[in-house]
C-alpha cells in the first residue's frame, strides 16, 4: 500500500489574556515540583518560543527542571506521566509503542495520521511511537491545548518540549546511578569541556539502563517486559562572535528487551454469543467434532505447552493467577535504534531582534513482536518477524523573534518545512491449527510520505500603559 499526503492548513487564533494572573501556569508549577516558590523568584519557560517567566505565560504549561527530573527519577515517557497532571502515556500494540495523550486527544498508531500531542527535542518535532531515554536534560515542558501559531507543526492536543543540557564554559561533569528490584540498574553521566574559552564548548553525555521483566512466562520460564536502553549524546556550541551562536546536537539511542504481554481475561463458553473467530470451539477438545476423533490430541502433540483442557479452562486459570504470572506462546522482543540531530543557529540582528535557523533530522529503525491473544494457543500473534520499519524526518525552520513599538509588542514569526517517509511492515499469524490446518499469514506493507509547509506569526501587545491595568495584554496569531 502506498500513501502520499500533502497538506496546507490555515489557522487563526485571537486571545486576550491577563498575563499576571495566578492561574493554570502556577498551579502546574506546583504540581510539577519545578521549584519552591518561596526560594525562587521566577521560573523561565519557552512555551511561546521565547524565554519568559512562567507566571506571565498565558499558556497552560507544566515545567519540570533538571533537578526535579533527577529527584523524581523521570527517565522515560512512562515516568513523565506521574509528574504531569492530565498527561497520559498510552501503549499501542506493544508496551514499547507509546504515544502521549492530553485532554482525551491522542492518535491511532495504525492510521499513519499525525499525533494530537507532539513531542519536540530542542525545538525539533520528532516522530516514532517508541520509548526513549530522558537524561541530562535542561528541562521538560508540557503544553496543554492546541498549538499552531507558534509551531510549524500544528497540534490540537498539546506538545511535550524536551531541552537537552547545553555546554557551558566550565570544566565539569557528573555521574549518577540507581538500583532497584528486578535487577534494575541505571547509570548516567556527562562531562563538559570548554575547548576554546567562551568560543567552542563541548558536552558529552551517556545513559544506560537494565531491568528484568516483572511478568513470569510459564510457557518458556522466561521473564517478559525486560528493559534495555543505551544512549550517547554529543553537544557542540560555537560562538564565533558576540552576536552569532551555533548549537549542534547529535543523539544516538538503542533500546532492546521485550514487551509486556497481554493476558486473556475471559472466553465465552460454547453456545454463548456468536464470536467472529470461534476460538472457544477451535481451541478446545470440541474441535474433534469438526476435524474428526483424535484431532485435539494431534493438536496438543504439535503445540507443546497448550493447556490440554482448552482455551476456556485456561482463561479461568489465568484470571485467578493475575497479570504477572502468565503463559503465552508468541515470540517476544523489542529492538529499536534512533539517530537524532538538531542544529540551531542564532543571529542577533539588533538590540531586540533575533534571527534563528532550526534544522532537524530524525531516523528510527525498529522491530517488535508480541502476544495478541494472551494464551499459550497460537490463535493470534506477530509471529517471528513481527512489526517493524523505518521512519525518516527532515525539517527546516526559519524564525524571527523580537520586540517592537517601544518594546510593548513581543512577536514571533517563521516559516516551517518538513519531509517525512514512514515505511512499515507487519506480520500477523492467525488460527494455527496444525496438523489439521495451517496458520493464516497476513502481511501488511505501507509507505507514507508527508510534506508540510507552514508560515506562522504571533504577537503579544502589552496594554498596561494604554488602559492603566497592569498585566493586561492582547495576543493574536495566525498560521
Amino acid at each position: 500500500m502506498f500513501r502520499y499526503g500533502r497538506e496546507l492548513k490555515t489557522l487563526a487564533t485571537f486571545m486576550v489574556a491577563l498575563h499576571a494572573s495566578t492561574g493554570m501556569a502556577q498551579v502546574a508549577q506546583a504540581d510539577a515540583g519545578v521549584a519552591d516558590t518561596a526560594s525562587s523568584d521566577e521560573i523561565i519557560v519557552t512555551a511561546q518560543r521565547r524565554s519568559e517567566a512562567l507566571e506571565r505565560t498565558p499558556v497552560a504549561v507544566t515545567a519540570i527542571s533538571s533537578e526535579a527530573l533527577a529527584k523524581r527519577a523521570i527517565v522515560s515517557e512512562a515516568d513523565l506521566q506521574v509528574a504531569v497532571p492530565g498527561l497520559i502515556v498510552k501503549a499501542g500494540q506493544t508496551s514499547n509503542q507509546l504515544n502521549y495523550s492530553l485532554r482525551g486527544q491522542t492518535v491511532d498508531s495504525f492510521s499513519s495520521s499525525r499525533p494530537s500531542v507532539l513531542p519536540y527535542i530542542n525545538e525539533v518535532q520528532i516522530g516514532g511511537a517508541s520509548g526513549s531515554a530522558f537524561y541530562d536534560l535542561q528541562s521538560i515542558q508540557v503544553l496543554k491545548g492546541p498549538q499552531g501559531t507558534l509551531f510549524g507543526r500544528n497540534a490540537t492536543g498539546g506538545a511535550v518540549l524536551l531541552t537537552t543540557a547545553k555546554p557551558t564554559d566550565v570544566l565539569e561533569g557528573y555521574v549518577s546511578g540507581r538500583i532497584g528490584n528486578y535487577d534494575h540498574y541505571q547509570v548516567e553521566g556527562a562531562i563538559n569541556v570548554p575547548l576554546v574559552e567562551d568560543k567552542v564548548l563541548l558536552r558529552i553525555a551517556g545513559f544506560l539502563q537494565r531491568r528484568d521483566g516483572f511478568q513470569l512466562n510459564r510457557f518458556d520460564g522466561k521473564r517478559v517486559g525486560d528493559v534495555e536502553r543505551d544512549s550517547v549524546r554529543g553537544s557542540l556550541t560555537l560562538k564565533p562572535s558576540s552576536t552569532l551562536t551555533n548549537e549542534f546536537v547529535i543523539d544516538y539511542l538503542r533500546t532492546g528487551g521485550s514487551n509486556i504481554s497481554a493476558v486473556v481475561y475471559n472466553v465465552l463458553p460454547l453456545g454463548v454469543g456468536s464470536p467472529f473467530v470461534p476460538n472457544n470451539f477451535l481451541y478446545t477438545p470440541a474441535v474433534d467434532g469438526a476435524f474428526g476423533a483424535g484431532a485435539w490430541n494431534a493438536f496438543l502433540a504439535a503445540h507443546p505447552g497448550a493447556d490440554p483442557n482448552g482455551i476456556i479452562a485456561f482463561a479461568d486459570k489465568q484470571r485467578d493467577r493475575g497479570p504477572f504470572d502468565i503463559s503465552v506462546d508468541s515470540p517476544n522482543f523489542h529492538r529499536a535504534k534512533r539517530t537524532f540531530i538538531s542544529n540551531i543557529t542564532t543571529l542577533e540582528i539588533g538590540d531586540d531582534t533575533t534571527l534563528r535557523n532550526i534544522i532537524g533530522y530524525n531516523y528510527r529503525d525498529g522491530n517488535d513482536t508480541s502476544e495478541f491473544d494472551g494464551t499459550p494457543f497460537p490463535a493470534n500473534s506477530n509471529g517471528l518477524e513481527g512489526r517493524g520499519g523505518t521512519l525518516r524526518q527532515f525539517s527546516e525552520e526559519i524564525q524571527i523573534v523580537g520586540k517592537a513599538f517601544n518594546r510593548q509588542l513581543d512577536y514571533v514569526a517563521g516559516f516551517y518545512f518538513s519531509d517525512e517517509e514512514d515505511n512499515t511492515r507487519s506480520l500477523t499469524v492467525l488460527l494455527d491449527l496444525l496438523p489439521a490446518a495451517p496458520a493464516i499469514r497476513q502481511i501488511n506493507n505501507a509507505k507514507t510520505e508527508n510534506r508540510t509547509y507552514a508560515g506562522y506569526a504571533q504577537g503579544t501587545l502589552d496594554l498596561s500603559e494604554i488602559v492603566g491595568l497592569q498585566g493586561l495584554g492582547f495576543t493574536a496569531g495566525v498560521r
